[in-house]
């Protein structure tokens, strides 16, 4: 709907669940076990975590059956791959991000 508004085939994304705590933002963003990354999202992770208090977690998997393929984290500009590999662990995970942001 709002291609024509932006140069270059650049489009929009949408955001799968976000959070904030005291300006600390953590994003998921769910993919099929099998999906890829766009590049554009790829850029658009790597410029967003390197600016600002942002942590992107990448989860492959099953978003309507909660299974965890695998997670992939972006921080300070950088992808780090497979930080977790199941539900329980992704759980975890965001349980030390709320530790750490509620500091």
């Amino acid at each position: 709907m709002f291609a024509q508004c932006f140069p270059a085939n650049i489009m929009m994304s949408d955001i799968d669940a976000e959070v904030e705590m005291k300006g600390h933002w953590l994003r998921l963003e769910w993919k099929a076990a099998d999906t890829s990354l766009p590049q554009g999202q790829r850029i658009n992770y790597q410029r967003l975590t390197g600016l600002c208090h942002h942590i992107v977690l990448v989860v492959n998997g099953d978003a309507e059956l909660m299974t965890v393929a695998n997670v992939n984290m972006w921080a300070n500009g950088k992808e780090t791959t497979g930080v977790c590999n199941s539900l329980d662990e992704l759980k975890a995970l965001l349980v030390r991000w709320a530790i750490w942001a509620d500091k």
